[in-house]
């Protein structure tokens, strides 16, 4: 039977399933993910592990050689690549199509566990299942401070323990990471004339403060129907907590740490910098979970931005407890949306803009309003049955 007739005999069930159409194609343009780029669905695990103050040879030697040799064999790899800089080396691993992520990221930690052994200063390799060459970061921020005596730097910490923790939590925000900062540390210049006047060496000063600057389990204690977990807290958190360390165990008595050396409080060695209008900044990136809503996460994030920097918000507190003479900002320095924006205006004008050529097109050739009228209301609905049929295949704006 003939499509065309069979819907003219029958209004009701056309008008019907045009409204049904319609308001489906209305719940799906909610759905619809927009991104500036599509999403590319390939099996990619990045391994990044620090050695600070090592050099590039060192990290190859010592840390990059020996995880790749136990991560060749994995199944369903397809390519290994690696690199070694200043103080961390990274290895990105692309499996075949098809190959599950978290499969994928449970088999390369397992395979990292056999490693024999890292250097003492180096830090654990951190696996994650994004693509190091190809970081979608949606939103760029910048921390910076209007008090002149303060370097904004020492606040990597903050950054870190207080402001990143708030931008994760915003859903759609996978990860978020603080450049540009000096961490704390703890630095302890020893005496080589006591040491020597003790029978001590550096290797002893060095020893003693590894094995005691540490939270290691101290064990299982049942008490009737309870199991108590016991753990030891050594981490020093202060100079006064490293300088009661014992170094050593002499006839003459205990040699704290504070006998033959000096511990204070100071920042690791700046090896980067960022800077915002001439001034050095603490910046922030944030990157989005595949195939979320871009405009909603940004919408998040500047929610928060704003709960932030309100007057009673967590960067006014801080500045009062720090006895800052100002204040602390965190401003948007790049937003990706402002791209998709502009990219959906100029979409948006170009529907109108056919739409309103067709329209007058279809009037000088048909001279009929109805034909005009029927082909001008086609337009507008297939448009919206696009849109259900692309959130049924799991396509995204872009």
């Amino acid at each position: 039977m003939n499509p065309i007739r069979l819907a003219i005999r029958q209004p009701v069930t056309v008008i019907s399933v045009t409204v049904l159409l319609l308001l489906a194609g209305l719940v799906a343009l909610r759905q619809l993910p927009i991104q500036l780029t599509p999403t590319i669905d390939d099996t990619v695990v990045s391994i990044s592990t620090r050695w600070p103050g090592a050099g590039p040879e060192e990290v190859e030697q010592e840390i990059v050689d020996p995880q790749e040799d136990e991560l060749k064999g994995i199944s369903g790899l397809e390519e290994m690549t690696s690199s070694s800089a200043q103080g961390v080396g990274t290895i990105r691993l692309q499996f075949r199509l098809g190959i599950d992520k978290e499969e994928a990221l449970r088999e390369v930690s397992e395979r990292l566990r056999r490693v024999p052994d890292y250097p003492e200063t180096a830090d654990e390799p951190v696996v994650e299942a994004s693509d190091p060459e190809n970081r979608d970061y949606i939103a760029w921020m910048v921390l910076s401070t209007t008090d002149p005596d303060l370097d904004i730097r020492t606040l990597q910490d903050f950054a870190e323990d207080r402001i990143k923790p708030r931008l994760e939590r915003v859903p759609g925000v996978s990860e978020v990471n603080a450049l540009g900062g000096r961490e704390r540390q703890l630095d302890v210049r020893f005496d080589p004339v006591v040491l020597a006047r003790l029978g001590l060496s550096v290797g002893d000063v060095r020893r003693a403060v590894i094995a005691s600057n540490r939270n290691v389990s101290a064990g299982l204690v049942s008490d009737a129907k309870f199991d108590l977990r016991l753990r030891k807290i050594g981490q020093a958190t202060s100079p006064d907590d490293l300088e009661r360390i014992v170094v050593a165990d002499l006839p003459s008595g205990p040699v704290l740490l504070r006998d033959v050396a000096d511990v204070e409080e100071s920042y690791r060695r700046a090896d980067s910098f960022v800077r915002n209008r001439g001034r050095p900044v603490i910046a922030l990136n944030a990157q989005r979970d595949p195939g979320s809503n871009v405009i909603e996460v940004m919408d998040g994030i500047k929610a928060e931005l704003r709960a932030m920097n309100a007057p009673d918000g967590l960067l006014a507190r801080a500045a009062v407890s720090m006895g800052l003479d100002g204040t602390l900002q965190l401003d948007q320095a790049f937003d990706q949306t402002v791209y998709i924006d502009q990219a959906l205006d100029l979409v948006t004008s170009n529907i109108w803009l056919g739409g309103t050529l067709a329209v007058v097109i279809l009037l000088l050739f048909l001279r009929s309003l109805r034909g005009l009228v029927v082909i001008g209301l086609a337009i507008p609905i297939s448009i919206v049955g696009t849109i259900v049929a692309m959130v049924a295949l799991g396509r995204s704006v872009n």
